[in-house]
């Protein structure tokens, strides 16, 4: 009995071992989302950025026939083509982040279906300890009644 004793408080220290493990990544999910916010500000900025450039640069070949404005236009479609592989960087950082979310999320959904599965087991050897004890009392009564 003390051994079954033993084993339920080391399956017991297991399950709690097994969540406290994942609490980092956890952790890594808060941060993470904090960092998909501040990657959808900076893109939304960006975007502004690109919008108004995208009118500079309508504005002036609108003029290209009065003044001579080829260069700016150039310079507006090198800026614009800056901040167009920015928002891709943005998009990208944005991706991973997501993978790396989902596989946090599989890992937790994975060790939760684990940690049920040993509260069930626990549970059971719960109740298997509880006939055991059931058993040993009824033989020490039966000891005492024959002396």
């Amino acid at each position: 009995m003390e051994n079954l004793i033993k084993f339920l408080k080391g399956e017991i220290a297991d399950c709690s071992q097994g969540i406290s493990s994942y609490m980092p990544k956890f952790d890594r999910l808060t941060e993470n989302k904090g960092n998909i916010s501040a990657l959808t500000t900076h893109k939304y900025e960006l975007t502004k950025k690109n919008k108004l450039l995208m009118e500079e640069i309508e504005q002036l070949r609108s003029q290209e026939g009065t003044l001579d404005v080829s260069v700016l236009v150039n310079d507006l479609e090198t800026r614009q083509a800056s901040l167009n592989e920015e928002i891709e960087q943005v998009n990208l950082s944005k991706q991973m982040i997501l993978e790396e979310q989902l596989e946090i999320n599989g890992q937790s959904n994975a060790l939760t279906m684990l940690n049920l599965a040993q509260q069930e087991e626990i549970e059971e050897l719960k109740k298997e300890l509880a006939k055991l004890i059931f058993q040993c009392l009824s033989i020490d009564i039966l000891v005492v009644y024959l002396l």
